[in-house]
Parts: C-alpha cells; structure tokens; sequence
C-alpha cells in the first residue's frame, strides 16, 4: 500500500532506476580494469598500467557523482512519501465519521503522525529503496563473476548462501525485538498524551508520585526495549560481517590455488575478492531490508486501518437533490450493541422550524438517537429521512451543512476569534457581524485564542461554537447537553437565545433547562430506556404525564 507513493512519483523514480542500475555498472567495470591493472604491473607494463589506473580513477570520479545523484534522488522520494503519507493520513481522519476520536485509541492516531511517520521513513521507505538497490546491484555483480570465472563464482555464491541462510535463522530474533520496541514507543506516547491532557485531575488528586512511577516504569520499558532491539541488529550485522570475512578468506585462498595451476591471474584474484563484496554486502542489505519492512508491519497495518475506517465516508461526493423542506422523520429506528437495544422502534418527526426539548435520564437513548442524524457509523434498522430523502443517501459534505451537531465538548484552535467561528470558510463581514450579533458574543474577532482556551470564558467558548453552527445555516442543530457546565444565568441567556432563532429546527438535549422558557418549545420529547414514552406542549404534559411533573418541580423548587 505505501510503496504506491513512490509510483507516484514517476518523473523522479525512472531516472533514480536508471542511476541504480548505471552505477553497480560502474563498479563492476572498476573492478574488472583494477584487475587489468594489478596483471600490467606484475608483467612490468608501465603504459597498459598507466592507462588502467587513470582509467579507473576517472571510474571512481564518475562513481562518486553517481553515488550523489542517487541519494540526491532517494532523498527526493522519500520526501514526497513522507509528505504524501502524512497529507492523506490528515485528510483521510478529517473527512471520517467524529466517532473515529471518539475512542480510545486516539494517541496511537497521534503517534501515526508523529513516531510512526519517523521510524516508516528509515524502516520502509529507506528501506524499501536499498532493497531495490541491492537487487540490482546483486544481479549485475553475479553475472559479471560468471563471465569472468565461473569456477570462483560458485564459490562465492555457495559461500553466500550458507552465510545468507545463518543471517536468515537468527532475523526472526531481530524483527520480533525491533517489533516490540515499537509497540513500546507508541505505548509510550499515548500516556504521554493521556498524561499531559490530565495535568490538572493528577494535580487536584495528588498523585503526581504515582503518575511519575508510572513514566519511569513506560520510559524504563520504552528504552530497554530500544536496547534489546539495538543489539539484536548488532548481533546480526556483526554475524553477518564475520560470514563476509571468512567468505572472503576462503575465496582469497581458492583464487590463489587456482593461479598457482595457472588458471587466472592475481588480478582476477583481486577482482573476485572485490565482488565478494558486491555480492555480500547487497544480499545482507536485502535481508535486512525485509527484516527492517517486516518489522514496521504492525504500524502499516494500523495506517491501512485509518485508511478504512474513513473509506465509507469519503466514498460519497455527489450531492443529492432536494426539494421543499418537510423536516426530519425517524421511522421505527432500533440500534442494537451488543444484543442490547439501546433505541427500541422509535418513530418521530421533526418539523422545519420548530423547537424541540428531549428530556430523559442517563442512558434514555437521546444522545444515541441523535448521532444518527449526523450519519454517524452506528448501524441501525428503520428509516432516518431528511426533506423527504433517506439520510443513508446523503453524502458527508452535504449532510454536515443541512445537520449541525454540538455537545457539551467544544474544540477551539490557536487562532483568532473570526477564524474559530469561521473555521476558514468563505463569508461576508456583514452575515459573520449578523452572526456574531445573534448570538450575543462581545469578544473582538481579532482576539488570539490561546492553547486551552484560556483566555475564553466557558460563556464566550460556547457562544463561538453557536456562531460556527449558524455559518451554514443549517435547516436543524442538535445541541446535545450543550449548556450543561454553565452558570444559570449564562445557560438561560444562551437557551432563551436558541429559541429566538427563527430558521432552523432547534433540537434541545439538556437537564440544564430553564422553566421560564419551558413554554417557548413547541413540542417537549420525554425518553426512558430507548424509547420515546410521551411527547407534547409543556402544558399537555403536566396535565397528563407524572414523570414530567415530577421534574418541573424539581426545577421550580417545589418538589
């Protein structure tokens, strides 16, 4: 999957192919006129050893350029990979369902960008290309042995398979050490992060001491694991290296004895103990190389997995056609987790323009209900229909402005004020002003927001995520518990303000409500256990339901 990006990149990767080829070429010639010339000078021939020499040193020169070209070029490519990797992985995550940083895992996703890119560009992509490099290299080399004596090449290569095949037993030790030190550094950043997002809870509960226990042990662990997986590969390389020698010795000795019966020259004894090397070095290299891709598997697996979870939701572009607005309709919706419905056959219809209140204990299936309307993954059986069409056919884009959904949970970038309601999107001074009015925020739109919001009240903070809701104009928003965390007085401003709004449909979760506006909510939505139990004017309810009654005088104090 990732070897595609350098595929892409084809205008850099043919003549990258064509040097790697050229330059093994090169070094094979080099070899085969340092014979000539070592044989010129035993034989007293100063010209012919004059004209190797300065032969092969212009070899060397052009070699050297080469060798630049080369990694000027694999530099190159790796580059873009990297790049491209990480462009794709950001708009892969930003273009799926919000239930993909809803989970657990979500510093492995900011590991993915961060540790994972980094160990991918030496351990796959770096190694990718030596492995094609040494392939090559290899092929030519061999062959070159054989035409100049095949009696040596068996050797060296009968002498490469047994030390190929040693370094083959013992990498299986090598990639599984290097495999967990990498599942140990992702560990270790996820609490890293899981951490430092707890600063203040680890402050307030005085367990500072436990926490800094717990990083000792992740980053003892972290780096014991980096040290075993460092001496394996030294262990390997160190193996490897001996095998090449003794290799090398053994030809040596073979090529003398083949000169003692005057079969080659010293310098094809020379020549056979250089490609020795070259014959070596790049199939050690490949099998490292492997090892190295090998190793990295896990981390490829966890990329190719964001790539699919966002597939879906990317997958959909052409808008679907709409005519008048009739609303949201749920019909005879049931989601089941587990073999648990958590929303049991619920059928409801929300009508454009008109203010909504649900109301129900933890747990009654509201906020479950309501995700749906942003087609989140949760499956579900029964119809979701928005202006007549099912939601299922709506593509992300255009869902997303038609629905807004806000939680309780508000996001805010480094960035001005303006850019936070906006989110870079496109609008007019006067509708943004227009906007910014409505919602009653007093903030200047110039104002920085800095890291942690910590120059926003909670207040302004929501005020801003309301404003970003009204850029699309949206026909319905869903505020999800959204006012729960404020004061009283900020709550029922900012409530009595939602139910000022004309346009949308205004769907309102929230235990936090205000009976003084209790009667402004054309219909009240009571919910128990998954299922929609009553629903109504706020004096219908009164009148007939208990349950509601109860609740309203609780919130008035006469309970």
């Amino acid at each position: 999957m990732l070897f595609k990006y350098f595929l892409k990149r084809i205008l850099f990767l043919i003549p990258y192919l064509l040097l790697i080829f050229l330059n093994p070429t090169l070094g094979a010639k080099s070899n085969i006129i340092s014979a000539e010339m070592m044989d010129n000078a035993v034989a007293g021939d100063y010209a012919g050893f004059s004209r190797a020499l300065l032969i092969v040193l212009l070899i060397f020169v052009a070699h050297g350029l080469l060798l630049f070209l080369v990694q000027a070029l694999r530099a190159n490519l790796v580059k873009y990979a990297r790049e491209s990797l990480r462009k794709d992985m950001f708009r892969r995550t930003m273009f799926s369902f919000t239930d993909i940083f809803n989970d657990p895992d979500v510093g492995h996703r900011i590991a993915a960008f961060s540790n994972d890119i980094t160990i991918l560009e030496n351990k796959y992509f770096e190694a990718w290309l030596s492995v094609l490099e040494n392939i090559i290299a290899l092929i030519i080399s061999a062959y070159v042995v054989f035409t100049l004596n095949r009696k040596l090449a068996v050797v060296i290569i009968i002498g490469e398979i047994v030390s190929v095949s040693i370094c083959f037993i013992v990498k299986a030790y090598s990639v599984n050490k290097n495999r967990i030190y990498i599942d140990k550094l992702s560990l270790f950043t996820q609490r890293i992060k899981d951490y430092f997002s707890a600063f203040q809870t680890i402050h307030n509960y005085l367990v500072e001491d436990k926490i800094r226990g717990k990083f000792a042990k992740l980053n003892r662990d972290m780096e014991s694991s980096k040290d075993d997986a460092d001496m394996a590969l030294t262990f390997v390389n160190t193996l490897a290296k001996t095998c090449n020698s003794v290799l090398k010795f053994i030809v040596t000795g073979y090529g003398i004895v083949l000169m003692m019966n005057g079969e080659i020259t010293i310098g094809l004894i020379y020549a056979a103990y250089q490609f020795c090397n070259q014959i070596i070095s790049p199939m050690q290299s490949i099998i490292m190389g492997i090892n190295s891709i090998e190793s990295v598997k896990s981390i490829s697996e966890k990329i190719r997995h964001l790539f699919n979870y966002a597939k879906t939701n990317t997958a959909k572009d052409e808008e679907v056609l709409i005519g008048k607005s009739t609303g949201i309709e749920i019909e005879d919706v049931t989601v089941t987790v587990n073999d648990k419905n958590l929303i049991n056959h619920v059928s409801h219809c929300f009508l454009p323009g008109k203010k909504y209140l649900i109301i129900g204990k933890n747990g009654a299936g509201k906020s479950t209900l309501l995700r749906l309307l942003k087609n989140s993954t949760m499956e579900y059986t029964g119809r979701i229909s928005l202006d007549g069409i099912d939601l299922k056919k709506f593509p992300h884009k255009q869902l997303s402005k038609k629905v807004c959904y806000i939680n309780e949970s508000v996001s805010l970038i480094c960035d001005t004020v303006k850019h936070n309601i906006t989110l870079f999107r496109d609008i007019e001074d006067e509708r943004l002003t227009e906007i910014v009015n409505t919602v009653g925020l007093t903030v200047p739109l110039e104002r920085v927001v800095k890291d942690g919001e910590r120059n926003l009240s909670s207040g302004e903070t929501r005020r801003v995520e309301i404003a970003r809701s009204l850029v699309n104009q949206p026909e319905a928003i869903i505020y999800d518990e959204a006012i729960s965390t404020l004061d009283v007085q900020t709550a029922y401003s900012i409530e009595n303000m939602l139910l000022n709004l004309e346009q949308p449909t205004v769907i309102f979760v929230s235990h936090n409500f205000s009976p003084l506006l209790i009667r402004k909510y054309d219909e009240i939505v009571l919910m128990d256990r998954g299922d929609i139990v009553d629903y109504g004017t706020h004096d219908e309810l009164i009148a007939r339901n208990n349950y509601y009654r109860h609740i309203c005088e609780i919130k008035s104090g006469k309970a």
